[in-house]
Parts: C-alpha cells; structure tokens; sequence
C-alpha cells in the first residue's frame, strides 16, 4: 500500500478539530464512496484498532446480507492524524491520490453541512450494502484480489523528497 501525507493548512485545520471524532466517524458524503474510502477513516494511528472495528461492522452486518460476504480487507484509506494530517492509502500512488479528491470533497460537505445545521450520513448498512454488492465486489475482484484480509506493516519512504510537493509526503507500507 502506498500512503500520502497531506500536510497542507485545511487538511491539518480539519485533523486538529475538536469535534473531528464526531465529524468523521459517520460515513461518507456518497454511499458509492466507501468502495474507495471505506466508511470511516481511521483516527490517529491504531490500525489494530481500526482492523478490529471493520471486522466488528463486517460480522454485524453480513449476517444480514441476502448473500454470503467476503470481507475485504481491514486497512483503512483514510487516515486522519493532527501531525501527519490527512493521509490516504491506495495500491499505487494514484489511487492514493484518488482516495485524497474523494475525501477532500467529503471534507468539504461535513463542514458545510454541519455550519448549516449537521452532516448526516446513511446508516452503517445502508454503506454495508453499497461496499458489500456484488457488482461492486466484482469491479473491484476486475483490478485486482482485494477480497483478502490483510495487516498492515512497518512503514518506509517510497519517494524522495525533492520528487513530490512540500505538502505531501508519500509513503510505502510493507506488508508482513
């Protein structure tokens, strides 16, 4: 997995907010956006944490599906952290770079939203059934296995500094 680092001013304005706990850990703005960024970001730096989360949503939810489900792997896409700020994960640095525009504008809409009253996003098996159908399932099985659980790994440099922006920093994270 390749994970960027997006240090610029709004992303590390949204990451430092008091209220990010609350803001960030609804859903997404659109449900067909999960298939990229999963139904929440991860907050901080607890991956084991996350992975047990997504596995709790998985087997809550499963059960309830028409049919069975392969769970995809546990690795979030986003990560929201005060100091690295936003950072997003994808299997190459393009859709890192995919999964950033996707939450940037989801950024965008819960703060609007919630200056307008609150930010509301679809239940949790509302966004279940939009990551978990088949069609869905299979475009993604089309670019490649991801119906695999994966652990994160240890995490180490995939550019060189003077090869990207001052505000963003990739990284290259190896699996175990």
């Amino acid at each position: 997995m390749i994970l960027t680092a997006h240090t610029d001013s709004r992303s590390l304005a949204f990451t430092r907010r008091d209220d990010l706990a609350k803001l960030s850990q609804q859903g997404p703005a659109r449900p067909d956006h999960v298939i990229r960024t999963k139904r929440v970001p991860m907050l901080g730096r607890d991956l084991g944490a996350y992975a047990l989360e997504y596995k709790r949503y998985f087997d809550e939810l499963a059960p309830k599906a028409r049919e069975p489900k392969t769970m995809l792997d546990a690795a979030p896409r986003v990560v929201l952290d005060p100091p690295l700020g936003v950072c997003t994960l994808g299997k190459t640095a393009r859709e890192a770079a995919i999964v950033y525009d996707i939450y940037s504008q989801t950024m965008d809409i819960v703060l609007r939203a919630t200056r307008l009253g609150g930010y509301q996003a679809l239940s949790a098996k509302d966004i279940f059934d939009v990551e978990y159908w088949d069609l869905e399932q299979a475009k993604l099985r089309k670019g490649g296995k991801r119906a695999v659980h994966r652990r994160g790994g240890a995490v180490t440099r995939a550019a060189p500094a003077s090869a990207r922006p001052a505000s963003t920093r990739c990284w290259r994270a190896a699996r175990r």
